[in-house]
C-alpha cells in the first residue's frame, strides 16, 4: 500500500558542493507556502484598484476584506486594526499550506500542517506575541497580576493562580492540536479511500466496478478538505486574534 504520511524522508541538496543539506518535503511546502502567500497579497497591491479587476484580483480581495472585517473587527475589535497585516498573512499562510497538501503527489508533496512541529512552531509564534503584548501593556507585575481574579480571597489566590496559569497555557495548545488534528484526520480517510480504489484495481474485471466508490468518496472527500482546510485557516487567524487582543486588553484594571 502506498505511503500517504504527512513524514517523508529528508531530500538531500548539495550546497556550494560544501556539504550536504536535508531538506524534508515538509520544509518544501513550507517554503512554498510562504512564497505564495507573499506572491498572493503582492499581486492584490499591484491591483489594488477601487474594483480589482480579474476573478484572482478579486477572490484574493474577498479573502483580504473577510479577514480585516470578519476576524480582525469582528473578534478583535477596532484595538486590532494595527494587526490586520499580521492576520492576513497568517491566513493565507495556514489556508495555502493546508490546499498544497490535497496535490496527489507523494512523498514529493505532503501536508506541513498535519506535522507537530510545525503546528507547536506557529503557536509558539502567537504564544510569544501574548507575553510580548501582555508585558508591553500591562508589565511583568500587571501581566502576573492578570492570574489571580479580583475579589479571590487570600488562601485561595495560590490555588487561582494556578488553574490561571494552566488555562493561559492550554491557549497555544489548543491553537496546535486543533489544526493538526483535523488535518491528519481529513488525509488519513482520504488515503484510504485511494488505497481502496488501487488495491481494487488489481482485482478481477468484475470487482473493478466497485473501485468507482472509493474513487467518488474520494472525490467527495477531497472537496471537503477544502472546506476543512478554509476553516481550520479561519479559527486558527480567529482564535489568534482573540488571544492576542486579550493580551492587550485592560481586564483587572
Amino acid at each position: 500500500m502506498q505511503d500517504f504520511s504527512p513524514y517523508h524522508p529528508p531530500i538531500a541538496i548539495e550546497f556550494l558542493g560544501l556539504s550536504r543539506l536535508g531538506i524534508t518535503s515538509t520544509v518544501l511546502m513550507l517554503f512554498l507556502s510562504a512564497f505564495l502567500t507573499w506572491w498572493l497579497l503582492f499581486y492584490l497591491s499591484r491591483h489594488s484598484t477601487p474594483y480589482p479587476q480579474g476573478f484572482l484580483a478579486n477572490l484574493i480581495d474577498t479573502l483580504v476584506g473577510f479577514v480585516r472585517e470578519t476576524i480582525v473587527l469582528g473578534f478583535g475589535g477596532k484595538e486590532m486594526l494595527p494587526w490586520t497585516g499580521f492576520a492576513t498573512t497568517l491566513f493565507f499562510f495556514v489556508l495555502l499550506t493546508n490546499l498544497l497538501g490535497l496535490i496527489p503527489f507523494p512523498p514529493f508533496v505532503s501536508t506541513a500542517t498535519a506535522l507537530p512541529a510545525v503546528v507547536i512552531g506557529l503557536a509558539a509564534v502567537i504564544f510569544s506575541l501574548m507575553i510580548g503584548l501582555n508585558i508591553k501593556h500591562h508589565g511583568v507585575a500587571g501581566f502576573l497580576h492578570k492570574f489571580v481574579p479580583p475579589g479571590v480571597p487570600t488562601f485561595l489566590v495560590p490555588l487561582m493562580f494556578v488553574i490561571e496559569l494552566v488555562g493561559f497555557l492550554a491557549r497555544p495548545a489548543s491553537l496546535a492540536i486543533r489544526l493538526c488534528a483535523n488535518m491528519n484526520a481529513g488525509h488519513m480517510v482520504l488515503g484510504v479511500f485511494v488505497a481502496m480504489t488501487k488495491d481494487l484495481w488489481a482485482v478481477p474485471l468484475l470487482l473493478k466496478v466497485g473501485a468507482v466508490l472509493p474513487i467518488a468518496a474520494a472525490a467527495a472527500m477531497t472537496g471537503f478538505e477544502v472546506f476543512v482546510g478554509f476553516i481550520q485557516a479561519m479559527v486558527f487567524t480567529v482564535l489568534s486574534v482573540i488571544y492576542l487582543s486579550d493580551a492587550a486588553a485592560h481586564h483587572h484594571e
